[in-house]
This record gives C-alpha cells, sequence and structure tokens, in this order.
C-alpha cells in the first residue's frame, strides 16, 4: 500500500556498470613492418575486427584508420563513421570481411598521422582540412616507437633520424593535446610488442597519458589511459577496452510490425 517513487533519481545503482556506450569512436591501426617481422599480422586483423564486432549493435559509431608513413583510409574517408546499431548499409560486415584483411603492414611508424587524422589531413598548401566531426575516443594501436612525423605539408620525415624516437613522438603528442581541445575526450594507447621497453612505454605514455592498465580483466581500464602487453595479450586488452566503453550495457531496439513505419 505505500507510494513507490518510479523513478528514484537520487539512488544510483551500485552494481550497474559504468557505461559510455554510443560514442564516437576511431581504431588507429599501426602498418609498420615490424608487425610482418614478428609474424604478427593476422592477429592484429583478428583484434580489430574484435574490437568492431564487440560494438556491433550498440548505439555508437566507428572509423578505422591506418598509419605507417602517412595515413591510410581503411573504413571510408577520413572524418567519416559508421553506426554500429542500426547497420542499414552493412558497412559492419564490409569492414570485417573487405577492409581489414586488406590491411599490409610493410612501412615505418608514424604516430603524428595517425593521431592527426583524428580531427584534419594536411593540404600542400601547409593548412589543415578539418573534419566535420571528431572522434570522442581514439584507440591508437602500434607495437613500436615513432620513426617519422609529417611535415606542415603532409610529407613524411625522419629528420633528424629513424631512431629520434622523442622527437618524433613530440609531435605526437602536440596533435594529441590538439585533438583534445577540439574535444576529442579519450586518446588511449594501445603498445604490444615492445612493452617490456621502459623507454617506449615513456614515449607512449607522453603522448595519451600516465595511466597504466594493471593487467586484469577489465581492471583499471575504465581510467587507464594506455594498455602494454604482448601480441597474445591484444585480445584480452581489446576486450577491457570493450568492457570500457559498454560494458553490461543492454540495448533495446523498438521494431515495428509494420514496414510501412
Amino acid at each position: 500500500g505505500q507510494h513507490i517513487d518510479p523513478n528514484p533519481q537520487e539512488i544510483p545503482d551500485p552494481v550497474a556498470p559504468p557505461s559510455r556506450c554510443g560514442r564516437r569512436i576511431l581504431i588507429l591501426v599501426d602498418q609498420s613492418g615490424s608487425i610482418s617481422n614478428a609474424g604478427a599480422q593476422q592477429t592484429v586483423k583478428d583484434a580489430v575486427t574484435s574490437f568492431i564486432l564487440g560494438f556491433q549493435g550498440t548505439p555508437g559509431q566507428i572509423s578505422v584508420v591506418g598509419f605507417g608513413n602517412n595515413v591510410k583510409e581503411i573504413s571510408g574517408p577520413y572524418g567519416t563513421y559508421y553506426d554500429t546499431l542500426n547497420d542499414s548499409s552493412g558497412k559492419m560486415a564490409e569492414l570485417v570481411d573487405t577492409t581489414i584483411p586488406a590491411l599490409q603492414f610493410n612501412e615505418w611508424t608514424n604516430w603524428h598521422a595517425g593521431i592527426q587524422s583524428a580531427y584534419g589531413i594536411p593540404t600542400s598548401t601547409g593548412d589543415l582540412e578539418y573534419h566535420d566531426y571528431v572522434p570522442d575516443m581514439v584507440v591508437f594501436v602500434t607495437d613500436g616507437d615513432p620513426t617519422r612525423h609529417l611535415t606542415p605539408t603532409g610529407e613524411s620525415s625522419n629528420s633528424p633520424s629513424n631512431n629520434d624516437y622523442n622527437h618524433h613522438a613530440s609531435f605526437a603528442a602536440n596533435s594529441a593535446n590538439l585533438a583534445r581541445e577540439l574535444g576529442v575526450q579519450d586518446v588511449i594507447g594501445v603498445l604490444v610488442n615492445n612493452a617490456n621497453s621502459t623507454s617506449s612505454v615513456s614515449r607512449l605514455a607522453s603522448v595519451v597519458g600516465g595511466t597504466k592498465w594493471d593487467g586484469d580483466f577489465p581492471g583499471n581500464a575504465e581510467v587507464a589511459d594506455y594498455f602494454a602487453g604482448g601480441f597474445n595479450d591484444l585480445g584480452g586488452i581489446i576486450q577491457s577496452i570493450t568492457a570500457r566503453e559498454c560494458g553490461g550495457a543492454l540495448t533495446i531496439q523498438k521494431r515495428f510490425s509494420d514496414a510501412s513505419i
């Protein structure tokens, strides 16, 4: 006989996992030849595939860009995102069946080019062509240190040398800061294969932030700035990032029996 408020806003559900499902996500995939040298091409492709399928049927949008010497359109034109809930164009299946198998790992590593592609592409005049939309979250997958950066006109430069990793990383850090200023909420780093190198991890942290994933599933994925492990850990890392975004989320789609509506 007591009245119960049907919507008690002041009492949160203590067992409900956090979820930001519904955001715009950009996946940046390293195209460096060292991934081929390690025999990990299929591992990386499988991880990207799992990440895409992990969001299929949930609200949100997704895009995939490859970076090597420069950047490559993988899922479509730069700055274009595809719905993961209402996939009427079948883009998710196209990504998995056609685009992901076409990834090629035979170039250098240009973190700067990858992160900059989140918000713009340089033109031959030295200006940036800014995208209409920026992602809410960037997931930046790499297996090693940066060996290139971009000139203002979009050319891939190794000056002063290939192995001046800190110099090349500084360009990526500047781009990550600008991305945040333009509205990117999270820039998440994923370092595989080189994760035991203190200097490599430090360089990645200088770009994305200093909070390291604790290695559990999902562990502290909710607040981690970067994830580090071996190629064999990549699947668990991807699962943890997916849980960070949509863990425990329930999506209900309303459908009408009358096709004319």
